[in-house]
């Protein structure tokens, strides 16, 4: 089951994670504010682009941002203070409900289309929904992803790809692979190791 590659579905709901985070990002930027680890500079470019332009930024092959697990310590409120938190996490639910579907399902589909290490791809499979819950309502669970390959986000801005050129499918291939998603050690009370 591991060996299918990711089919139209998949790839569709990957798309829609990514057009989700792209518009939470995007709205933001119009209001002048960094969020989510995005590029400060390169907000006020973001913030111009237009519907069809992020919707062909959110095409690209995989997740344009990233999990990270345990973002955070301690206990969270479950009621978000604002709306800019209530989106945040209604946001990172659904992109966490979707990585833990993946992993679930098949470790190379989280790998490939999530972005995820080996070792969140582990723990995604023993989390509840409660824990996709109390995940998602740290901050520092889902941020801006590529980090660790510069230049893409300023290629996907300035100039957003239909479809994306192999070198950046193969950039983002690599940066999905590399050390910018991590599982941090589980330590608050209450969660499973």
């Amino acid at each position: 089951m591991d060996f299918r590659a990711p089919g139209q579905a998949e790839m569709s709901e990957v798309h829609q994670l990514n057009g989700l985070f792209l518009r939470l990002v995007h709205q933001a930027a119009e209001a002048g504010q960094p969020v989510l680890g995005f590029p400060a500079e390169l907000l006020v470019a973001f913030a111009a682009l237009d519907g069809p332009a992020l919707q062909r930024i959110a095409m690209v092959p995989r997740c344009v941002f990233v999990y990270t697990l345990d973002a955070g310590q301690g206990h969270v409120p479950l009621l978000p203070p604002n709306p800019w938190e209530s989106a945040r996490r209604a946001f990172a639910q659904a992109a966490l409900h979707a990585a833990w579907t993946a992993a679930r399902y098949s470790s190379a589909f989280a790998r490939a289309l999530y972005g995820l290490s080996a070792e969140p791809v582990r723990r995604l499979r023993t989390f509840g929904v409660d824990d996709l819950v109390s995940q998602a309502a740290h901050p520092g669970v889902i941020s801006c992803g590529f980090d660790s390959v510069p230049g893409i986000w300023d290629t996907l801005v300035t100039s957003p790809p239909q479809p994306p050129p192999r070198s950046l499918v193969l950039a983002m291939i690599v940066a999905g692979r590399g050390a910018s998603v991590m599982a941090k050690p589980r330590v608050a009370a209450g969660l499973p190791r």
